[in-house]
């Protein structure tokens, strides 16, 4: 029997450029029977690099996901931090609510541990919460946590930087002893099919794992 998910996508960020790759992306993830939506916050910051930047996006990203998630069998935060996921997940008792955080975590650890995170790291305190996140998962003592000099933005900017850099993490994430490599932030979706070519280990997109996911989960329940 044919199941159709669909799955809505909230960026929680104010601004709508990066929704339409960002729903490229995930489509070419997805299965062919399901449907995609992207939206983002109808303000807020450009990035969650701060903890401001996510106290703030926290109340927008609920506002949007209680408003726009009606009709979806899954709603996806597309920030590898959760931000909302927990919230989401009592408000929304009869959805699937998937963090690219969790998600990518959990399912790296079926490819056996250590495994390294590798996010943007241009502000120190991006990779403070990135460690306290770590954590409150249970995963500090099978987790290292590496960020590459660059910021979210500076990613939307030039791509091929970060994918060299990426790629230059990875190779000493690898030589560490990691059985895998997470790529810690959803702006670099897109990223991991040639890190992980090039870098011979598994790579793991943490918005494609986050799609994979919420269907597997909607279909068990369908």
């Amino acid at each position: 029997m044919l199941i159709v998910v669909r799955i809505l996508v909230v960026a929680p960020v104010g601004t709508d450029v990066r929704n339409r790759s960002r729903k490229a992306v995930c489509e070419r993830y997805a299965s062919p029977d399901t449907r995609i939506e992207v939206v983002s916050l109808p303000r807020g910051p450009l990035s969650l690099e701060t903890r401001r930047d996510h106290d703030e996006a926290v109340p927008l990203i609920i506002e949007t996901a209680v408003k726009e998630g009606e009709g979806y069998d899954a709603i996806v935060i597309s920030c590898f931090l959760d931000p909302a996921v927990q919230e989401l997940r009592r408000l929304l008792r009869n959805k699937v609510v998937i963090g690219p955080g969790e998600a990518s975590l959990r399912l790296a650890e079926f490819l056996g541990t250590p495994l390294t995170v590798v996010t943007v790291g241009a502000q120190a305190e991006t990779l403070e919460m990135m460690w306290e996140f770590v954590e409150r998962l249970g995963l500090k003592d099978v987790v290292d946590v590496k960020g590459i000099p660059y910021g979210v933005l500076d990613a939307d900017r030039d791509k091929a930087t970060a994918l060299r850099l990426l790629i230059e993490e990875s190779r000493m994430a690898k030589e560490s002893g990691s059985k895998a490599v997470i790529i810690g932030c959803t702006a670099l979706a897109g990223l991991a099919e040639e890190v992980q070519r090039t870098v011979g280990i598994p790579v793991i997109d943490p918005l494609k794992a986050s799609i994979i996911l919420a269907e597997a989960l909607v279909k068990l329940y369908k």
